[in-house]
């Protein structure tokens, strides 16, 4: 899978007012983004939990630049009382934010957004299923909903299917080994591309989701490294 666009967020340990984002795809992410194509629904684990057992690695082409956005939520606006028969009525300029549960709250919030800005990524999955992984492959080409970078309004610049993305090796020589063109660049990168892969061993990361309408998810351990592409 080719991730890429001008502006992608891969969250791990956010809050509401604070959304941070690592340098790399997740495998939460990733793990959604294929749900989504699909058309798992996120309170179907059945269907996920197969998905989580691939093997995933990544591939750093372009790493991008980290920067923040700083959104304002419930400044400015009209608040109009609302009844649920008569509809909005006795229009009062108040600064407001809808609750959960339908009242309303007059404080505004400040949240930051981190994201990552032109970045480029490789993504692989291994599996022994092979008819799992052309089940991903083929729904990549024609998704059954819309897919994005980490946040829906995120919308990748380039097609996240890839026409020769099966490869019959193992997942190391197949990123190894996969052209180098991001955002449609053709020239061979001059020193060695970061490697991301996951392994039974190395440093540990709770993003392998179990389930993502309970927000509950498990570790894995990755190794990084640096290795010139062939």
């Amino acid at each position: 899978m080719r991730i890429e666009g001008p502006m992608q967020s891969f969250g791990y340990n956010s809050f509401f007012q604070n959304r941070e984002t690592l340098s790399e795809p997740t495998k939460s992410s990733m793990i959604g983004l294929l749900c989504s194509a699909i058309g798992i629904d996120r309170k179907d684990n059945k269907n996920l939990i197969p998905l989580t057992k691939m093997r995933m690695g990544v591939r750093v082409d372009c790493p991008g630049d980290l920067n923040i956005d700083f959104q304002t939520i419930g400044s400015g606006d009209i608040y109009y009382n609302w009844d649920k028969y008569n509809g909005y009525y006795n229009n009062n300029k108040e600064y407001y934010i809808f609750n959960s549960d339908e009242t309303v709250s007059k404080n505004a919030v400040i949240s930051k957004r981190y994201y990552l800005s032109d970045a480029s990524f490789i993504v692989g999955f291994e599996s022994v299923d092979e008819s799992l992984l052309r089940e991903c492959h083929n729904s990549l080409k024609n998704p059954k909903w819309h897919l994005f970078l980490g946040r829906k309004s995120y919308v990748p610049t380039s097609r996240i299917y890839l026409p020769d993305g099966l490869k019959p090796c193992d997942l190391e020589t197949a990123l190894l080994e996969y052209e180098y063109s991001p955002f449609g660049l053709t020239k061979k990168p001059k020193g060695p591309l970061k490697f991301i892969i996951e392994n039974d061993e190395g440093t540990p990361i709770k993003d392998n989701p179990i389930s993502f309408h309970d927000r509950v998810f498990s570790y894995r351990y990755v190794n990084r490294y640096y290795k010139e592409i062939i």
